[in-house]
């Protein structure tokens, strides 16, 4: 299946999230809801101007969409590009 994001959207993939315990545990899991997350970018709809694809960014957590497939086996996840917190540069 393709998918292509609609003028304005961003398609993404966000990064796995670990969180270290005082103790040095690593948890896998979902951060607060208003927490900002880092993603890479897949896929820009046109009217998109300041992310490319292959950019690594930050958003907002509350503003994703996840969409999964009828068959449950794919997640999409997509953003508006005024969801991007920053962009990230190594």
């Amino acid at each position: 299946m393709r998918i292509f994001p609609l003028p304005g959207f961003i398609q993404i993939k966000p990064d796995e999230f670990e969180k270290k315990t005082g103790s040095g545990l690593f948890i896998e899991g979902d951060r607060g809801v208003g927490e900002p997350m880092s993603a890479t970018v897949l896929a820009v709809g046109k009217k998109v101007k300041h992310v490319e694809r292959g950019d690594r960014i930050f958003y907002s957590l509350a503003k994703a969409r996840e969409i999964m497939t009828k068959d449950g086996n794919e997640k999409f996840y997509f953003i508006k590009e005024e969801d991007i917190v920053a962009k990230i540069s190594d």
